[in-house]
């Protein structure tokens, strides 16, 4: 018995439209928004278990027994609204919230790149107005992202996630953990995306590489029952720009739950975040691992 699939997906909001309504609302109220953005065709929910003939989606809206299924992803967590003390959108932190526990038997989860400042890097490449992007300075920061981005990523970010695994697999024990892995964003040089060139384009899906090389290394170093799944093979071609275009490029269309100042969000944020088809191509790379046992 699946007890179930515990989703603890942590960063992505993942498809841009099908959101459950109570966590897209009120964007224009900062007490009580909610832009989670959990969506009901997110990867988890449509990937299925090894010896299923439905999705998990499928078999936990049918209430199926086989299937205890819980999907607490929000858009632009960070480690510390998993594992630490923070209140993304007024929720508990993501382990906290009883869900896990000796009976969970799969966990899945993708965090760090909010940790990375990957939504603040892309708007520094788009929105800049002279030169590239990876020689810019961000607010706070020592060095130009070409220097500190990387740097980061192996001495922050990486140390964080490890952590993070570590304490899922306390909560729950028995569990298999699936940390996901990121797609590089852009293809055909993001060309289609108004600011970014080829230098910026290679340098940000670099940046995705840097990302899921430590990821995978985080894994290693969490420890027992935790595995790295790598989707970029299954995005090749198919980034913001492709054809397909399974990765949303520049979305203005924003939902309920989005920020409506445009100072303080200038896009969607479903913005290089995957579209239904890429959510299923990331239900594909999560299919690999669970087969493989």
């Amino acid at each position: 018995m699946y007890e179930g699939l515990e989703s603890v997906e942590g960063d992505h909001g993942e498809v841009g439209q099908g959101y459950y309504h109570e966590t897209d609302v009120l964007g224009d109220d900062p007490k009580l928004r909610d832009a989670c953005h959990r969506s009901k065709k997110a990867w988890s929910r449509q990937a299925a278990l090894p010896g299923m003939s439905k999705s998990v989606g499928e078999l936990a809206d049918a209430r199926d027994p086989d299937m205890d299924y819980h999907l607490i992803a929000c858009s632009g967590a960070v480690t510390n609204d998993v594992s630490g003390t923070g209140r993304h959108f007024g929720e508990a932190p993501q382990i906290q919230q009883g869900y896990l526990d000796q009976n969970i038997t799969l966990v899945t989860i993708s965090i760090g790149g909010n940790d990375a400042r990957f939504t603040k890097v892309v708007q520094s490449c788009v929105l800049g107005i002279t030169g590239f992007c990876l020689d810019d300075t961000l607010d706070g920061d020592p060095g130009p992202l070409k220097d500190y981005e990387p740097k980061m990523i192996k001495e922050k970010v990486r140390p964080a996630i490890t952590a993070t695994l570590k304490e899922i697999r306390a909560k729950a024990p028995h569990a298999k953990i699936v940390l996901m892995g990121y797609p590089e964003l852009l293809s055909k040089d993001g060309g289609c995306i108004p600011g970014i060139g080829q230098p910026e384009a290679a340098w940000i899906n670099a940046m995705s590489g840097v990302m899921d090389t430590e990821r995978k290394g985080a894994a290693a170093d969490a420890g027992a029952n935790i595995v790295f799944s790598d989707p970029i093979p299954n995005f090749k071609d198919k980034g913001a720009c492709g054809d397909p275009e399974d990765i949303h490029a520049i979305v203005l269309d924003k939902s309920p739950g989005d920020d409506p100042d445009l100072a303080d969000q200038p896009v969607a944020s479903s913005t290089l975040h995957p579209k239904i088809a890429g959510a299923r191509l990331y239900a594909d790379a999560l299919e690999k691992p669970l087969s493989a046992g």
